[in-house]
């Protein structure tokens, strides 16, 4: 008996091993993992090779299962899935620092537990059980949510493939290595590209194929993904990279730009510039959710500004949709410095600031649970801690980390930075813009004059001062569910700026009390250096409260008020300062790059 298991296995897996073991030798095929059994069953010898892996077999006896989807739902028989796996062969938990962290119990029999396999299956209608994938590499490529498995399915299910891996790179973009029986003809990668877009959705197209003699494995037998992504990069930086035409995507993204464009502003007419034809930042935010919506692809907001014109915000989509062809082209780009929003999240100001920074740093923003995932619960400093790692780990994934948080994004940036450390990630900056960790309670009627000045110098509007008083009763009331339902009802589908801006007010108002829960928490003291841009804040110490959460801190003084530092006029006496912070943590060979890029 040849036994193979652990996880999917593959058909040419299965015709190694015959080759090996003699006629009569049978195949059984197990999937288990450490915390659990799982399936099994012997494949017989005429099982044909439809397909690129071949099933696991049948649950084995005294395990009851089900296949759930992202919301924990059962799918419909024959859909893709997790499984989840109850019995009383399940492990009792985790050994974490010295005790244990059980597993779920089922509350109908304390006899059993459930342990959610983190695999994503699909069961035969002749009852086999067949892996797909793995739940965690899921990524989201132009907003859809994707299983490279599936694209490797389809390559090496091919004639002409022998074996195929899909890679994500740091930018999540998807990368096919293909080997070919024989040797590789001309046409080989074309057919395979042709292959992924008739069996396959667009987003899991890969960006880039290549044909390859072998897939290089470690010792232990499995895939060496480092090395592939070093060959892919080796084959970027010798390639040019190919002209993609525009000229499919250019009247769709009019039609698109012009659709968001008269909804948002209520015109029958998309002319000229966005600011003159009534636009401001808060309808530009939502017309560029609008566009985002309708091309399943995430915007970076830093191509979008009010003074735009019509034309310049099509030319905008179509540089997104193309990959960015039109942006410079740097031979190396600048380090990574992932950016962590206050309450009101990523907005035009911080995009303003990203793009002011480009040269010195590349900017990857945070986003947190938006209003929907806050009303569900995930209304937590650990749970915009979990979405920014997630983030972090698949736009760079190794290397040393940099983190620079506004706000409540200090908190997040602290807790973040905590995480990485007992990951055993290096965190080479961790700056914090303007959060104080003490208390700094306004006295009412400073409040009020603070709001009537900024009112009366058109710092905001007063139909937004009434939206934020209507979100912040709502919270004090804890009827935040019951005002975004009747703001949805009230909106009818429809673009409302009163209910869009409130919305966003009560989104900020939650996040606003998540981080004054966390004040309250205990934290640790990080053993590395914080850096704190410190506005004027008098009667305030100095520290802020951060001489207390590092075991060292640099204070930098920096212009402006809590809330318009990163803007003119300000922006240009705090950038200097900022970058240089950030630029003297750099290595030899990354301050070699950003003077490389500061000079193109």
């Amino acid at each position: 008996v040849a036994r193979i298991g652990g996880e999917k296995v593959s058909s040419a897996d299965i015709r190694l091993v015959r080759k090996a073991v003699p006629p009569n030798c049978l195949v059984q095929i197990g999937y288990s993992s450490t915390e659990t059994t799982g399936s099994q069953w012997f494949l017989p010898h005429d099982w044909p090779e439809f397909d690129s892996s071949a099933p696991v077999g049948w649950l084995l006896p005294g395990i009851s299962f089900a296949i759930v989807d992202e919301e924990g739902y059962p799918v419909q028989p024959g859909k893709i899935g997790e499984l989840l796996i109850r019995s009383p062969y399940v492990a009792l938990g985790y050994w974490e620092n010295g005790a244990v962290v059980p597993f779920e119990i089922d509350p109908d029999d304390q006899t059993l537990r459930i342990f959610a396999t983190g695999d994503l299956v699909q069961i035969g209608s002749d009852g086999l059980l067949r892996i797909i994938g793995r739940k965690g590499r899921q990524i989201k490529v132009n907003g859809r949510r994707v299983e490279p498995a599936e694209l490797e399915r389809v390559l090496r299910g091919a004639p002409s493939v022998k074996d195929a891996v899909v890679i994500v790179t740091p930018a999540n973009e998807l990368v096919a290595f293909a080997v070919p029986h024989g040797g590789a003809g001309a046409s080989f990668c074309d057919e395979l590209r042709q292959l992924a877009r008739t069996k396959l959705p667009p987003a899991l197209c890969p960006l880039r194929l290549h044909a390859s003699a072998e897939i290089p494995r470690l010792a232990s037998g499995k895939i060496d993904m480092a090395m592939l992504a070093a060959i892919d990069l080796s084959v970027r930086e010798t390639t040019p990279p190919p002209q993609i035409a525009h000229a499919g995507n250019e009247v769709p993204a009019h039609q698109i730009v012009r659709r968001a464009w008269t909804k948002v502003l209520k015109t029958r007419v998309a002319l000229g510039c966005w600011d003159e034809a009534g636009g401001d930042s808060l309808k530009l935010l939502h017309c560029v959710m609008e566009i985002e919506s309708a091309i399943g692809q995430e915007l970076g907001l830093e191509a979008f500004t009010v003074g735009m014109s019509f034309d310049e915000m099509v030319a905008a989509v179509i540089s997104a949709q193309g990959g960015g062809e039109h942006a410079p082209a740097w031979k190396h780009e600048p380090p990574l410095l992932f950016l962590f929003p206050g309450s009101v999240g990523y907005g035009p100001s911080l995009a303003s600031f990203a793009s002011a920074i480009s040269k010195v740093a590349r900017v990857s923003p945070i986003r947190y649970p938006a209003l929907g995932m806050i009303l569900q619960g995930q209304n937590t400093v650990a749970a915009m801690v979990e979405a920014a790692i997630d983030h972090i780990n698949r736009v760079q994934p190794t290397g040393c980390v940099r983190l620079l948080g506004h706000s409540l994004g200090g908190a997040v940036a602290f807790e973040v930075a905590a995480r990485l450390l007992d990951q055993g990630r290096a965190v080479a900056f961790t700056g914090i813009l303007d959060t104080s960790l003490v208390g700094e309670r306004s006295k009412r009627w400073e409040t009020i004059t603070r709001t009537f000045h900024r009112i009366r110098t058109n710092r905001i509007s007063a139909s937004r001062v009434a939206c934020r008083a209507l979100a912040k009763v709502a919270v004090k009331m804890h009827c935040e569910s019951r005002l975004a339902s009747f703001l949805d009802r009230y909106a009818e589908g429809q673009f409302n700026p009163t209910s869009f801006r409130t919305k966003l007010e009560l989104q900020e108002v939650l996040r606003a009390r998540a981080f004054f829960q966390w004040l309250a928490e205990p934290r640790p003291i990080l053993p590395i250096t914080g850096t704190l841009f410190r506005c004027a804040r008098p009667g305030m110490p100095l520290a802020l409260g951060w001489d207390r959460a590092f075991v060292h801190l640099d204070v930098i003084p920096i212009a402006g008020t809590h809330i318009d530092m990163v803007v003119e006029p300000h922006l240009t006496i705090n950038r200097p300062l900022i970058e240089n912070a950030v630029t003297e943590t750099y290595s030899s060979v990354e301050s070699r790059q950003q003077e490389a890029v500061s000079s193109t």
